[in-house]
């Protein structure tokens, strides 16, 4: 099984079929899909403006992939199949309310956790919702408040 790790590194070389445009990519969540789960993560593009700004633009893209081999099923552009009702026209701010940043330890917690959640999927089909809910608050303790709303949107697990 491909770490989640590597699963990302992937998806992310595979963007836009590898263009050099400069972009984030989300942490993943589980989201329902044909009447499975699979992995999502969202992409959203930025420019030295932004940055200065500390205002991106919404996610423009997302992509969805195997649980189990993280294999891209497919790329998707929120122009053609949004998974948000937020506005294309509105930037958020990528300021935090504080000045924590997560370590590395945090991180690969998060990681494993999600690892945790992975494996359930894949011996049972079964979510193991305590385990993503845990997930899903250690992702969102790490990004601007005003990108909460795109996670949960991607996720659409409630």
């Amino acid at each position: 099984m491909e770490s989640i790790k590597g699963i990302l590194s992937q998806l992310n070389r595979k963007f836009l079929n590898g263009a050099k445009i400069p972009h984030g990519m989300s942490n993943p969540v589980i989201r329902e899909h044909d009447g499975r789960y699979v992995i999502a993560t969202f992409f959203y593009l930025y420019n030295r403006e932004h940055l200065a700004a500390k205002q991106i633009p919404r996610p423009g893209y997302w992509m969805i992939a195997e649980v189990e081999s993280g294999e891209m099923i497919q790329e998707v552009s929120c122009k053609d199949n949004d998974f948000s009702k937020q506005p294309f026209d509105e930037l958020y701010s990528t300021e935090r309310l504080d000045s924590w940043k997560p370590d590395a330890d945090y991180t690969e917690k998060m990681f494993m956790m999600f690892e945790d959640v992975r494996l359930s999927l894949i011996e049972s089909n079964s979510l193991n919702k305590d385990k993503y809910d845990e997930y899903m608050k250690m992702v969102l303790a790490m990004v601007p408040v005003s990108y909460h709303v795109f996670y949960r949107e991607l996720s659409g697990v409630e």
